[in-house]
């Protein structure tokens, strides 16, 4: 019985793990759909700071 419960134990998945294909999957998943993570679709601070300007002014065709 104890053998068997501390089997178990040790093939459960941790948080950490559970997280870690989470994201796997859904990363998969996007991919599947066309979308494309890359560095160089990030944002430099200075617009990114702009950006933020922008909406806190309340324009909401900042983003478009």
């Amino acid at each position: 019985m104890v053998r068997q419960m501390l089997t178990e134990v040790a093939l459960e998945e941790t948080p950490f793990e559970r997280l870690r294909r989470e994201e796997c999957e859904l990363r998969e998943r996007l991919h599947s759909r066309g979308f494309r993570f890359a560095a160089s679709d990030r944002l430099s601070r200075e617009a990114l700071h702009a950006r933020n300007d922008r909406n806190d002014r309340g324009d909401r065709n900042a983003l478009r």
